[in-house]
């Protein structure tokens, strides 16, 4: 995709403070105004905007000179087309799709239009069913385009994990070892926490407060390998914290993640090179 030239262009009053280019390669198909993301000058994370003429071909576009300018900044637009339930969560997939969760069992999807536009997207109720109800959970795509979820505040999927196959369109439950993980011991995901790091397994912080179910934790956290489908244990968690329910990860670019713990004001990093969590602050 590219080269990508910068292009001195007399700005409009809608993108008064937006930087043009000059863009020949591969594009998403695109009408003026419409937004895609693509890599330009290195950046594959920035939002931009077409501006000259539209161009489709069978849902790719090669464009020559196509004037597209980088989005001036965020903006909210409502869909077209209401969700058909209350959505909780939203993953989206490789195909560019998106898959939500409405709580439980039940999904939906949306997908774009013919342009990519999520704004004129339509809904579908064709993903599987989970194994297990949940609803506040763990949930990752994979590098593979496989989804992880785990754990749940509320359903019978508090102390299960499960990986989704969306060409297969099937649920399979993965659940730890009872030697990493006993459940009769009160072990549980809960509302936990969970992250993809750079060797694409998925780094996961139990949650093991329930009513009536003794606290086990001891900080300890697991290690999900999608490709051997195996587990293995984590760091344990630094500055004394026993579980990171209800927390929030960050993932830096180092590609460790930042935690402020939970009912405290220290924080804490994970290291995947050293498989540690460090005091932050």
């Amino acid at each position: 995709t590219g080269p990508y030239y910068p292009q001195n262009t007399t700005n409009d009053a809608t993108h008064s403070d937006a930087t043009y280019y000059n863009v020949s390669g591969y594009l998403p198909p695109g009408v003026p105004g419409s937004q895609f993301s693509v890599g330009i000058n290195g950046d594959s994370s920035a939002i931009y905007e077409y501006i000259g003429d539209n161009f489709t071909n069978q849902g790719r576009t090669y464009g020559i000179g196509v004037d597209v300018a980088e989005a001036a900044g965020g903006t909210w637009t409502p869909l077209a087309n209401l969700a058909p339930d209350s959505i909780d969560l939203m993953l989206l997939l490789s195909d560019g799709t998106v898959m939500c969760s409405v709580g439980h069992y039940a999904w939906y999807r949306l997908t774009p239009d013919h342009y990519g536009s999520y704004v004129n997207g339509t809904w579908s109720s064709d993903i599987a069913s989970t194994h297990y109800s949940r609803l506040l959970f763990a949930s990752d795509v994979l590098p593979d385009g496989t989804v992880f979820v785990a754990g749940g505040e509320d359903g019978t999927g508090h102390a299960h994990a499960e990986i989704y196959d969306p060409v297969a369109n099937t649920w399979t439950v993965h659940d730890p070892p009872a030697s990493l993980f006993n459940t009769n011991n009160g072990d549980s995901f809960g509302d936990c926490l969970s992250d993809v790091i750079a060797n694409g397994k998925v780094l996961t912080a139990s949650d093991v407060h329930y009513p009536g179910e003794p606290t086990t934790s001891n900080g300890e956290t697991l290690i999900y390998d999608p490709r051997s489908q195996l587990w293995s244990d984590g760091a344990v968690l630094a500055n004394g914290i026993q579980n990171l329910g209800e927390d929030s990860w960050t993932k830096l670019a180092d590609g460790s993640i930042l935690t402020v713990n939970n009912s405290a004001t220290t924080s804490e990093r994970y290291i995947p090179a050293s498989n540690q969590w460090v005091p932050d602050g």
